[in-house]
């Protein structure tokens, strides 16, 4: 039977349950031109707006630290509890087919997300209050493009475009210079040929 391996006391630590409070509010319209029937035919199809806000109290965070008075030095990955997170923003989403086969898909968010309480955070006396979220880039957005059209009776031909864009962003709590990641753009492009029942 394996043994268990011993730990020290200190390495136990007791965690507070996270508790949240969120609220959200949207409006959806969809196919605008066709209820309405003056608009040109590029209007959107579908348009999407939301608003959200959330609170974390006791909000858990890993991060990674060096342990004190080890030789030669280890970082180890210790779960945590900030005292208080806060994220808001607006997202909006508009969906417009101006041709027949042609779809436009385009997305924007921008978001609030930091801490805004996290006594200790990096240590007795230092404190992340104020700090972004990690992973939490401040905008995003995104264009999505497909068309499909009939190559021949046997053959469709479908296409697929997609530009996405994150601002930058923190991968550790502290926020330091070694954690910042610059914003970055991504494309993904396909092209597929297939039969009318989809084959």
């Amino acid at each position: 039977m394996p043994r268990r391996a011993p730990f020290a006391a200190s390495e136990v630590r007791r965690h507070r349950r996270s508790s949240i409070g969120s609220s959200a509010a949207g409006v959806a319209v969809r196919n605008l031109a066709e209820r309405w029937g003056k608009l040109p035919a590029a209007s959107p199809k579908t348009t999407r707006v939301y608003l959200f806000y959330a609170s974390y109290s006791g909000y858990q965070v890993s991060q990674f630290r060096i342990i004190p008075g080890a030789t030669p030095p280890q970082i180890e990955l210790a779960l945590s509890n900030a005292g208080k997170v806060e994220t808001y923003g607006p997202k909006a989403s508009i969906v417009v087919a101006p041709l027949k086969g042609l779809s436009i898909n385009l997305h924007a968010a921008w978001l609030h997300a930091k801490y805004k309480e996290f006594l200790n955070g990096g240590g007795v006396g230092v404190d992340y209050s104020g700090h972004q979220l990690e992973y939490a880039p401040k905008f995003t957005s995104s264009a999505t493009v497909d068309y499909e059209r009939a190559m021949s009776d046997r053959i469709d031909g479908f296409g697929h475009v997609t530009v996405s864009h994150h601002s930058s962003q923190y991968s550790d709590s502290s926020n330091a210079a070694a954690f910042f990641q610059k914003g970055y753009t991504l494309v993904d492009a396909r092209l597929r040929l297939g039969t009318p029942d989809g084959r």
